[in-house]
């Protein structure tokens, strides 16, 4: 999904460094990784955070701003702070020798963290600190658009919402599982509904669908919104999640 919606980005700057490239063909490397984890513990231990490391490690560049007018719901690329925290999420993973002779991985100690609860306040954190970066990129995003739907401003609203639920979910139990799930859920629907609003707003372009190619490009960034979800969705899995005692 990532990997389809950088291509598109990408594309309407024509490809114009060679390192747009680099998020696009690490796509489908990290799809495949990822089915391969979920089938086989070796490969979720070995070839899932290597993929997601090689990820992050890459800079994130920007392509050159659109020109939109007031009333469009046209947007910039999606933000890379999105994107890096969905390969975040399975990067957590990182090979790290012992002295012994069995090599160990980082993921045992946060299978360990998780049985024990202490994942739980971390995921929280992580949480606040996602609402945050993303309510100020889609801010900068939509401002280009001037705001002309003023449904642009539920998830800049939202931001700093997750991100107090986020904070008192790390510091209180009870917050954890009352106002960080009822905050998380607020975003994943907020997100669901942007993608609604950019497949419409791509629609409404001349040729609408039938172009869709150019309209994907020049248009909003339709599958940005779900990446959005995805910080949603971390506070949500924080609030199912044990906590330490």
């Amino acid at each position: 999904m990532m990997a389809a919606e950088i291509y598109f980005e990408h594309d309407s700057a024509s490809f114009g460094n060679k390192m747009m490239w680099v998020p696009v063909a690490l796509g489908p490397v990290g799809a495949a990784a990822g089915v391969a984890g979920f089938f086989s513990r070796r490969m979720a231990k070995m070839a899932l955070p290597i993929t997601s490391a090689a990820y992050r490690r890459r800079r994130h560049g920007r392509s050159p701003p659109r020109q939109t007018g007031p009333g469009t719901l046209t947007a910039h690329p999606p933000p890379g702070s999105i994107t890096a925290v969905a390969y975040r999420m399975g990067g957590t993973m990182q090979i790290r020798r012992r002295s012994s002779s069995a090599a160990r991985w980082d993921i045992d100690r946060v299978v360990g963290d998780v049985r024990t609860g202490r994942f739980e306040r971390s995921l929280s954190a992580l949480t606040a600190a996602g609402a945050l970066v993303t309510a100020a990129e889609i801010y900068f995003e939509h401002d280009s658009a001037s705001f002309g739907n003023k449904m642009m401003w539920a998830p800049v609203a939202l931001g700093p919402v997750g991100a107090a639920a986020g904070v008192a979910g790390f510091f209180s139990r009870r917050m954890a599982k009352t106002a960080l799930p009822i905050a998380s859920a607020a975003i994943v629907a907020n997100g669901l509904q942007g993608t609604y609003l950019h497949a419409r707003g791509i629609a409404q372009k001349p040729g609408g669908w039938r172009n869709a190619r150019y309209n994907m490009e020049m248009g909003p960034p339709l599958l940005a919104p779900l990446l959005v979800t995805m910080v949603g969705g971390m506070g949500m899995l924080a609030a199912v999640l044990r906590r330490e005692r």
